[in-house]
């Protein structure tokens, strides 16, 4: 009696092992379904948006941007008299400020000792495909450790036209990027840092949002940003933005992970100069 209890008790647990294997690759499976599909729904997006791009022209051309910009005047001021963001501070308040964002940012480590703790470095590369009357590229580099991040992008505008070439690019530095928010499958992030413009060679302050989401175990990552520059001197906003990306995992290793997918960038200029644009990108993630 005992013998057969014992028998009919382990087959319980062999076919409930089994039926939850199974459950675990079918949903596995589903899973990988629904990623391959999202891939090519969004392939037949991408050839559209190509085919629409060499009908729809851009709102505007980069040279009336480097015109606007222009008219603003050249140079940046002491950051204190002229109202203007520059990079030479006021007072005191702004060390005080720092070093209390890296006693926040220790504090924060120590209290998420238990939990892995975000360290690492993003490099990503973004170019625009459409409109083809222009070319927008986007390089970028962000430095993750933990409650704090710094985040470095070039952003530079190329348009041909009659034989001459129009550029207008500037330098976006957020020196300070909080991580209020940082699941593996949530982040946000607030930062606020300096433009740096190379045509009139001016300095602005600069302020960012973005939100990334994870899906399907970080196999997918669908990332919002916008950011607002103001230049206080001038009182005009040199750039209004919002862009975002959908990208799908590629390369998953233990320390390396990169991503590769669309993205989309719609900006206004000088409140009154819109561009807009549709491209490709990759991302590289060291942890």
């Amino acid at each position: 009696m005992y013998k057969k209890a014992s028998e009919n008790f382990r087959g319980f647990f062999i076919n409930e092992g089994k039926h939850y294997y199974q459950k675990t690759l079918n949903c596995k499976s589903t899973n990988e379904h629904i990623i391959t599909t999202m891939k090519k729904q969004y392939l037949y997006i991408f050839f559209f948006i190509i085919s629409l791009g060499t009908y729809v022209p851009g709102y505007a051309q980069v040279g009336d941007i480097i015109g606007a910009a222009g008219s603003i005047g050249e140079g940046c001021g002491d950051g204190c008299s002229n109202g203007a963001g520059c990079a030479n501070g006021c007072n005191a308040s702004d060390i005080f400020f720092l070093t209390q964002l890296i006693e926040w940012n220790s504090q924060w480590i120590d209290n998420h000792a238990d939990h892995p703790v975000p360290l690492g470095v993003e490099v990503m590369l973004d170019a625009s495909i459409v409109p083809i009357k222009y070319n927008i590229y986007r390089p970028r580099i962000r430095v993750n450790l933990g409650f704090l991040s710094t985040d470095y992008r070039y952003s530079i505008l190329v348009e041909e036209k009659l034989g001459e070439t129009d550029i207008y690019a500037t330098h976006d530095w957020q020196m300070f990027v909080m991580n209020p928010v940082l699941t593996n499958s949530f982040a946000m992030r607030l930062g606020v840092g300096v433009v740096y413009e190379e045509v009139t060679r001016n300095v602005f302050q600069d302020y960012n949002l973005g939100l990334d989401f994870y899906l399907f175990d970080q196999a997918v990552k669908f990332a919002m940003e916008g950011r607002y520059a103001y230049n206080y001197a001038a009182r005009i906003s040199p750039r209004v933005e919002a862009n975002g990306a959908l990208k799908f995992r590629i390369l998953n290793t233990e320390g390396f992970k990169i991503y590769g997918g669309l993205n989309a960038f719609y900006a206004r200029y000088y409140e009154s100069i819109d561009l807009w644009s549709v491209g490709v990108g990759l991302n590289f993630r060291f942890e």
